[in-house]
């Protein structure tokens, strides 16, 4: 197999793994809901709600949300999965920290010239959405998982306290995170196994 072939291979590897873990959360969400409401009188879905005051309300609504949703997740996580090498740094680092700062501010310097320009950087927000595009599906993955064990409960008459909602968000978020963290390190060490970034210290031997 050649090394595009390979890198191909990992990436649609990558994709099917995250998409048929999301695919398989929100079908779960659909199932245990209709379980719980089938009227959906207690659907608390933002963009069901949204709907619903325009008067468009039933099951074809809540299955299309979800279906674009699921879409337009999954394309965003395709993209990331298509750009992503070229925020790595054209360096061996040895941590995750490094791998962030090189990739967030363009194998580049911290500019320490202009408070300006360290808050409104082009290739910082560039990096934020980036990261965005790549955690957004498998984190609606995880929610879809937490609000189907609700309606489970829910639907046997044990509805979960709401300061497990709380919780869930509070440790998503940070978990989503070191989750992206560890995937994309993972990447780039095989982009550095592979020959693809100059790797100093063997260049030095």
């Amino acid at each position: 197999m050649s090394m595009t072939q390979e890198l191909s291979a990992r990436r649609i590897r990558d994709f099917r793994n995250v998409f048929t873990f999301a695919v398989m959360a929100h079908l779960a969400d659909v199932i245990s809901t209709h379980w719980r409401n089938q009227s959906l009188t207690d659907e608390g879905n933002v963009l069901y709600l949204a709907l619903q005051r325009y008067g468009l309300s039933g099951w074809p609504y809540l299955i299309s949300i979800k279906i674009v949703m699921v879409g337009a997740f999954s394309f965003a996580y395709w993209w990331y999965l298509c750009v992503r090498a070229k925020y790595l740094p054209d360096r061996r680092v040895n941590s995750i920290r490094g791998l962030v700062w090189y990739g967030m501010w363009d194998r580049k310097p911290y500019p320490h010239s202009s408070l300006l320009r360290r808050i409104f950087n082009l290739r910082k927000f560039q990096f934020g959405a980036l990261v965005m595009a790549a955690i957004a599906l498998p984190t609606s993955a995880v929610s879809a998982l937490y609000f189907s064990v609700d309606n489970v409960h829910t639907a046997l008459g044990h509805e979960l306290p709401f300061i497990t909602l709380r919780i869930f968000v509070l440790l998503t978020t940070p978990t989503m995170f070191g989750w992206w963290c560890l995937a994309y390190r993972q990447f780039y060490r095989e982009q550095l196994r592979l020959g693809l970034i100059p790797d100093a210290e063997k260049e030095a031997e």
